[in-house]
């Protein structure tokens, strides 16, 4: 790097400070990139390092790393929000299982109660039919005269009787009740009689 020389052939001063020859103790690697930048700008390492501290680039090192101190407090804070929203999240799933388990007991409880509906309908279909069989078993009495004997026809009347004894306390050998009793006998010998002349 060509330097300047004055009028009596001295090298002429580049800043109002005098410069002082330092020794520093650098890598190779560092000394290398620093001859390289400083001979991109046609200066020499001594004017690029003195450019540095005039331009206070150094001096900036400061802010950035205030900035830094800031930036690093941001990324706690969002670290803090990351961690409450991985929360809310595993809140929430477990919430949806909570959910899932409420849906499937509900499912459950629906099956169970569509068999109970299910037993309940076969059960009236079989009261249904022990009832169409008792009603038809008693239409064959009048609408089959030959079905028609005394026995059945007593027992027919039986519960009338039974009422009589028991509601109206009429004894067997109460005369009321020996009447009512003969009065039926005559009816089932004339209804029979009715039916097979």
């Amino acid at each position: 790097m060509t330097r300047i020389r004055g009028d009596k052939g001295k090298f002429v001063q580049k800043s109002n400070e005098a410069r002082q020859v330092r020794s520093l103790r650098v890598t190779d690697s560092a000394w290398s990139e620093l001859g390289n930048i400083a001979e991109d700008f046609s200066v020499t390492r001594a004017d690029l390092i003195e450019k540095l501290i005039n331009d206070h680039v150094l001096r900036d090192h400061e802010a950035l790393k205030q900035e830094n101190e800031k930036l690093k407090e941001e990324i706690h804070v969002l670290q803090g929000r990351i961690s409450e929203i991985d929360k809310s999240i595993d809140n929430f799933y477990s919430d949806l299982n909570g959910k899932n388990l409420q849906v499937d007991k509900l499912s459950v409880s629906l099956k169970r109660s569509e068999k109970e509906v299910e037993s309940l309908k076969s059960q009236v279909s079989t009261l249904e039919n022990q009832i169409h069989s008792k009603i038809t078993h008693q239409l064959d009495l009048f609408l089959n005269p030959n079905s028609f004997t005394r026995e059945r026809l007593n027992k027919i009347l039986a519960p009338i009787l039974k009422v009589l004894r028991s509601d109206l306390h009429y004894g067997e050998n109460n005369e009321r009740y020996k009447k009512i009793k003969k009065a039926f006998d005559n009816f089932v010998t004339e209804l029979l009689n009715e039916f097979s002349g």
